[in-house]
């Protein structure tokens, strides 16, 4: 007999975010190469004060592609699925703003920090959602 493996219940908004987060992770590495060719920062003030942040590599721009990297192996590596598991909602959402945060430095992850963030709404809302009980069977 071969042994069936009940797959995890996961709702529309954990689909949903996941989907939302590999959408993230591809946009931090385009961010991130970018940064190589345009290394600018949200804030002129903040490359006057941290002058070798910017130069003569964008270090939020590294940055950007290793977190796009984890997140890409983090949400479809079967071999981090009990990392993943593990990390659910709240953990996974407060991972991603740490995220989200540091890379809006860079002007070239302005636009994946902002996906990123619509992440984590995604992340608090799929965190609410409960298993629908099972319909009646008539006998």
């Amino acid at each position: 007999m071969a042994k069936t493996d009940k797959k995890r219940w996961e709702s529309p908004a954990e689909v949903w975010a996941k989907w939302q987060a590999v959408t993230c992770g591809a946009l931090l590495i385009n961010g991130g190469i970018w940064s190589f060719f345009y290394p600018w920062p949200l804030v002129p003030e903040i490359q006057s004060a941290l002058p070798f942040f910017y130069k003569p590599i964008s270090i939020p721009g590294i940055a950007a592609i290793l977190f796009g990297i984890f997140v890409l192996m983090l949400e479809l590596s079967s071999s981090l699925e009990k990392l993943n598991r593990s990390f659910r909602f709240i953990p996974k959402a407060i991972l991603y703003a740490v995220f989200a945060g540091f890379s809006v430095l860079q002007f070239t992850c302005i636009l994946p920090a902002q996906f990123m963030v619509i992440t984590i709404i995604t992340l608090l809302v799929a965190s609410t959602q409960e298993e629908p009980s099972p319909l009646p069977t008539m006998k």
